[in-house]
């Protein structure tokens, strides 16, 4: 293995959250995440730059829950998720984002992913 991949294998639950405008402080962020989102496992923050947080969840569940829930806001500050690969840098557009799309009312023979 490489360092590259030894090193990323820390990163593999890892989220990174982009504002629109400027954003809170870092512990600001992190408290409201905290009682936002229940996690099963420990959170860690870390500041990219000003529009820019990673956030190193322990699971996939985790981030499985995160991604699948709001609120995707901070105070008044909105924020896009994305999930981090050796390919991210902050200074770049990223062209995956993640979207949560709800079917109300759907029949339930739908729920199957060869209908969707």
């Amino acid at each position: 293995m490489t360092k590259t991949i030894v090193y990323s294998k820390q990163l593999q639950h890892a989220l990174v959250t982009k504002f629109s405008l400027g954003r809170p402080h870092v512990s600001i962020v992190e408290k409201e995440i905290r009682l936002a989102w229940r996690l099963n496992g420990p959170l860690m923050i870390s500041d990219l730059d000003g529009r820019h947080i990673m956030l190193i969840l322990s699971s996939e569940k985790d981030i499985t829950t995160v991604l699948t829930q709001g609120p995707r806001k901070v105070r008044t500050s909105l924020f896009c998720l994305f999930c981090w690969t050796l390919e991210f840098h902050f200074r770049r557009e990223s062209t995956v984002i993640s979207t949560c799309i709800r079917f109300p009312h759907l029949r339930l023979y739908l729920f199957n992913e060869g209908a969707l």
